[in-house]
C-alpha cells in the first residue's frame, strides 16, 4: 500500500488495507496450507463453535417458555441454536460472531485452493443448516397447540436463516479485507464482540461474580477498543477515507441500539396473545424507547470516542513509519 505525504499529493488511491490476494497458483504463506475439504469443514466448526460459544457454554438447554410446556423446567432437552423468546438477540450476535470466524478459515486454505471464501460460506451454511434441524426437530414435538407457540418458532427459524446469512456476508467482506467493505465488515464486527463477550461470561459459571458487573457496564468498551483496531488498519489517508470511518462509527452507534429494540420488541410482543392493542401500544412505546437510545450518552458516545482516538493514534503511527522508510 502507498501512503501519502503530508501533502497528500503523492498518494495513489488505495481503497484497502494493505494486503496480499492469494489465488491458484499464488505463492503460500506457511499457515496457508489446509486443502478444500478441510477449509469446508473448519469453517462449519468454526461457525458454531466459535459463534454460539456463550450458548454452549451456559449447557444447550431450551429456554422455558410456555410454547413448549411439557418440557421440564430443570431439565429441558438440549438445542444447538439459542431458543426462545429472549434469545433474538443472542441469535444474532453468534451469528455474526460464527460467519467472522468461519470465513477467517478461508485465510488458511492453500494457494491452490480456488475460492476458498466460497468454500467457507458453505460450510457455515451446512453447519447453520444441521443446527436449525437440530433445534426444531426436539422443539416441534413439544410445541403447544396455540398461534403464538407456532409464530415463535416461525420467526425463531427465520431469525436464525437471516443471521447466518448476514454473518456469512459480513464474515466474507472482513476476509477479503478489500475497501470500504472490508471497513464496514470490521465495524459490525466490533460492534457485536462486546454484547458476544459479555453473553459468555454471564453465561458462563462465574456469572454470580462480582467483576461479571464490571464486565457489563464496561462492554461497550470492548468494542470501542476493536473498532479503533479497525479504523486504524483502514487508515485516514486519502482524506475521503474518513467518510468511511464516518460510516463505520454510525455503525457502532446503530448496533448497540438496535440490540435493545429488538429485546424490547420480542419482550412485548410475547408477553400474551398478540391482539391489536398489542401491536398499538408497542408502536408508542417503540418510538419513547428509539428517542431514549438515540440521545447522546456517555456510555454510548465513549467508546466511539475511544475508538477514533486508537484508530487516528495507528494512522499516525503507519503515516510516519512509512515516511521513515519510503518504498
Amino acid at each position: 500500500m502507498v501512503v501519502a505525504s503530508e501533502s497528500g499529493m503523492d498518494e495513489i488511491d488505495a481503497s484497502a488495507p494493505e494486503t496480499t490476494v492469494l489465488g491458484p497458483g499464488s505463492p503460500a504463506r506457511p499457515w496457508q496450507a489446509l486443502p478444500g475439504w478441510a477449509v469446508f469443514v473448519l469453517a462449519g466448526a468454526a461457525w458454531w463453535l466459535v459463534g454460539f460459544l456463550p450458548w454452549i457454554v451456559e449447557g444447550l438447554h431450551v429456554d422455558s417458555s410456555s410454547a413448549w410446556p411439557n418440557f421440564y423446567t430443570v431439565d429441558t432437552p438440549r438445542v444447538a441454536l439459542p431458543f426462545g423468546e429472549y434469545q433474538f438477540p443472542a441469535l444474532l450476535t453468534s451469528s455474526i460472531i460464527g460467519g467472522v470466524a468461519a470465513l477467517a478459515v478461508a485465510r488458511l486454505g492453500a494457494a491452490t485452493v480456488a475460492r476458498p471464501r466460497l468454500l467457507a460460506a458453505g460450510g457455515a451454511i451446512v453447519a447453520m443448516t444441521v443446527a436449525l434441524g437440530q433445534t426444531l426437530l426436539t422443539v416441534t414435538p413439544g410445541l403447544a397447540s396455540m398461534f403464538e407457540a407456532r409464530l415463535l418458532v416461525l420467526a425463531l427459524a427465520v431469525a436464525a436463516i437471516a443471521s447466518a446469512l448476514l454473518g456469512v456476508l459480513v464474515g466474507a467482506a472482513f476476509a477479503g479485507r478489500r475497501g470500504v467493505a472490508w471497513l464496514l465488515a470490521g465495524a459490525l464486527l466490533a460492534s457485536f464482540t462486546g454484547p458476544w463477550f459479555t453473553d459468555l461470561v454471564h453465561r458462563g459459571p462465574a456469572v454470580d461474580q462480582p467483576w461479571t458487573e464490571l464486565v457489563a457496564r464496561t462492554y461497550p468498551g470492548i468494542s470501542g477498543v476493536v473498532l479503533g483496531l479497525v479504523l486504524g488498519a483502514y487508515g485516514a489517508r486519502p482524506a475521503r477515507r474518513r467518510l468511511g470511518w464516518l460510516s463505520a462509527v454510525v455503525i457502532a452507534w446503530a448496533i448497540p441500539v438496535g440490540l435493545s429494540l429488538l429485546a424490547y420488541v420480542t419482550y412485548a410482543v410475547t408477553r400474551g396473545p398478540l391482539r391489536q392493542s398489542v401491536i398499538t401500544d408497542l408502536a408508542h412505546s417503540l418510538r419513547g424507547e428509539l428517542h431514549y437510545w438515540l440521545t447522546p450518552t456517555v456510555r454510548i458516545v465513549g467508546p466511539l470516542v475511544l475508538a477514533v482516538v486508537i484508530g487516528a493514534v495507528l494512522s499516525g503511527m503507519r503515516v510516519s513509519r512509512a515516511n521513515d522508510h519510503p518504498s
